[in-house]
């Protein structure tokens, strides 16, 4: 897989001029400009030093898009980033992702690698390598802090929450990670967590009007993503004539709560079960397992907040490895299934991204797949629901973990 791994990052960095060919052959339709994401953080750096606010304006970038990042970016700087050395810092940055799926997918079986390596280069992961987005560097911070922690030392347990705080100070909604900090009920086993958490308020204190102008730039703007308001975003204009947004908007919410009551229910009557579950998923490696709580708490997370591009989905490779351990090792029935399940929706919904399909039907029939009613809205549908499908089989199985470890007061591990 490594081999693999490698020869595709030197078909797409060396192919020089063909690169907009390379990437619509993976049916991914390329930015005007390659490194497009990479680009507009080198512009910020141009902007800054011109004395402009990239978070406000930023005239240097080709199509003026704001930074749309914490400033923490811009130390790249320091580092060397700039427009005669952004093709090296793209490689670097996929290499680095490159590492993080071999040590995550590397040592599974073959039939489980094939799958793995189905994940690793799916459309929605491809559309973040094509765009050197920045939740590249994220996802290989998470999968260092996942691999730390499950290390033996205080030292490197506290490197892990640092790293963990890295992630966070670069896209802030790696801060849902502090799940993977919280071993047990003790204070001995949240003195990690809360390290982490005061280091994140006082970021978030110190960068709170950053956060405001994201905020007020990047709302609705994934309207062909993943995301828990998908389907009012679509169904309103089939419905503008009759009705008004923010009726869809309430009317869709009150569904929503009506349906996580009845989960949360769900959850109340099985503690039993998901007590065993969650004991049954401590037994696994420490590093898949951590890398899981990370994966898991960031998409959960995301999906609830707003919609995110498709890109952000590679973080679901994190929770890969516990997925498959599940699906070879569990002997409760139920436990197969629900690793099978939700790998198979995993595998569909990084698969089944709009801005794939579009380029698909476009080369391989000619067709816009937005002309076309039933094929566009049904799409959607599709999506919509494996998408939910995923969210509530990895909410099923953090909230085994949850309540197995509010069982815990004290671990006889590399936490005493």
């Amino acid at each position: 897989m490594l081999s693999l791994l490698l020869l595709f990052m030197v078909v797409y960095f060396f192919k020089g001029q063909n690169l907009h060919a390379t990437w619509s052959s993976f049916f991914i339709k390329p930015m005007e400009i390659p490194f497009g994401d990479l680009q507009s953080l080198v512009a910020a750096i141009t902007c800054t030093n011109q004395g402009l606010d990239p978070m406000v304006i930023n005239p240097c970038d080709v199509g003026s898009r704001g930074l749309l990042l914490p400033r923490t970016w811009l130390v790249f700087e320091l580092l060397g980033l700039s427009a005669a050395t952004i093709h090296w810092f793209a490689i670097l940055f996929v290499a680095q992702l490159l590492i993080a799926f071999c040590a995550l997918v590397g040592v599974a079986r073959k039939q489980d690698a094939v799958l793995g390596a189905l994940l690793c280069f799916s459309p929605a992961v491809l559309l973040g390598i094509e765009r050197v987005n920045s939740d590249l560097l994220t996802f290989v911070c998470l999968t260092l802090s996942a691999y730390l922690f499950s290390r033996s030392s205080r030292a490197q347990h506290l490197l892990s929450a640092f790293v963990l705080f890295l992630a966070t100070a670069l896209k802030l909604y790696p801060v849902v990670g502090v799940a993977m900090l919280c071993k047990g009920r003790s204070f001995k086993l949240w003195r990690y967590a809360t390290v982490f958490l005061v280091l994140a308020l006082l970021f978030v204190a110190a960068i709170w009007s950053d956060i405001e102008a994201i905020r007020s730039v990047d709302s609705n703007r994934h309207v062909y993503g993943v995301g828990h308001d998908m389907v009012w975003l679509h169904l309103f204009p089939l419905f503008s004539h009759a009705t008004s947004l923010e009726l869809i908007h309430a009317g869709w919410r009150l569904l929503e709560g009506v349906v996580l009551a009845v989960i949360a229910v769900w959850l109340l009557r099985h503690r039993a079960a998901l007590h065993d579950f969650g004991a049954f998923l401590s037994r696994a490696n420490g590093f898949h397992l951590n890398a899981f709580v990370l994966g898991s708490s960031c998409y959960l997370a995301l999906f609830i907040m707003h919609s995110f591009y498709d890109y952000k989905l590679l973080l679901l490779v994190l929770i890969f490895p516990l997925l498959v351990w599940v699906k070879n090792h569990a002997v409760v029935k139920e436990q197969v299934s629900w690793a099978k399940g939700v790998l198979l929706m995993t595998f569909l919904l990084m698969w089944t991204g709009m801005y794939f399909w579009w380029s698909f039907y476009d080369q391989a029939f000619g067709v816009d797949l937005r002309e076309v009613p039933w094929l566009y809205y049904g799409s959607l549908v599709v999506r919509f629901t494996i998408s939910w499908g995923v969210w509530i089989g990895l909410c099923c199985a953090l909230t085994a973990l949850a309540v197995y470890r509010w069982t815990l007061i004290e671990i006889e591990s590399d936490l005493s």
